[in-house]
């Protein structure tokens, strides 16, 4: 079983910075478009079509770096939570 198993990961995939931008006006976030990979403030397009939100438009374009960041790190600690051992 991973992590994910339990409810133990994150759903949103925030760190830290998770409650400060959940108080945060909604329209002054950013978010990146993966229909159009442009950077938007605030809630334009379709939840299907963006990634976010991000505190600034530099964090919002580099949406898909973090996402893999964010998934090498969850993969590891699953590793670690299994034992070490494969899948």
């Amino acid at each position: 079983m991973s992590r994910r198993d339990f409810g133990l990961r994150p759903a949103s995939g925030f760190g830290k910075g998770r409650n400060a931008m959940a108080d945060s006006n909604k329209d002054e976030l950013w978010y990146f478009n993966t229909v159009t990979k442009q950077a938007e403030q605030g809630r334009q397009s379709p939840v299907a079509n963006r990634m976010g939100p991000y505190e600034s438009r530099e964090d919002a374009m580099n949406a898909w770096t973090i996402f893999n960041q964010r998934n090498k790190r969850w993969e590891d600690q699953d590793r670690e939570w299994n034992g070490g051992g494969s899948h």
